[in-house]
């Protein structure tokens, strides 16, 4: 079996260009050819970083490009993570104040349907006329507002127990 190369041929008249098969490298690299126009401080500071680091002028630019781009991304996103984090204490202070209003709605309602009960039970007992029962009724205010800032060991079980019931309903929000 014999094998022919075919003959090539001569251009043609009025052809001027022979097209030719080009050599073509299998290794095609990820970049792209870009030209740039420097300060000359700015080459000259390139090219010192280029030597310092022994890399070409051109691997040392490509670099400082990068790590500028890289910056700008950089800046760009603690922008937004910025107002994300507004966004989700916002979201957790609207659900915190939401069950501090709660529990203050309750022990409000609470302590003045108690005060009703009792001024009404004291001042029906025998021999409470009204001075006296403003007199108790002063007395108890001046107490109340005595104790406000006093802190009990059994009113720091109670602070734990109600800051344990915040936990656990925020992490469950959370979910």
């Amino acid at each position: 079996m014999e094998y022919h190369l075919p003959i090539p041929t001569l251009p043609q008249q009025g052809v001027t260009h022979v097209p030719r098969s080009q050599n073509r490298s299998s290794y095609s690299r990820p970049t792209r050819h870009t030209t740039l126009h420097l300060k000359l401080s700015v080459r000259a500071e390139l090219e010192r970083k280029a030597r310092e680091e022994g890399l070409s002028v051109s691997a040392t630019g490509a670099a400082i490009l990068e790590w500028f781009f890289e910056q700008s991304i950089s800046t760009q996103h603690a922008a937004t993570l910025e107002r994300a984090i507004e966004t989700s204490i916002g979201k957790h202070m609207s659900s915190y104040s939401t069950r501090l209003a709660v529990l203050l709605v309750r022990v409000a309602f609470a302590s003045e349907q108690t005060r009703s009960l009792v001024t009404n039970i004291l001042a029906r007992q025998q021999g409470v006329t009204p001075t006296v029962l403003n007199h108790i009724l002063d007395g108890s205010s001046k107490a109340a507002k005595g104790k406000i800032t006093y802190k009990t060991p059994q009113l720091e079980a109670i602070i734990t127990e109600v800051e344990q019931w915040f936990t656990e309903r925020e992490s469950q929000n959370d979910e």
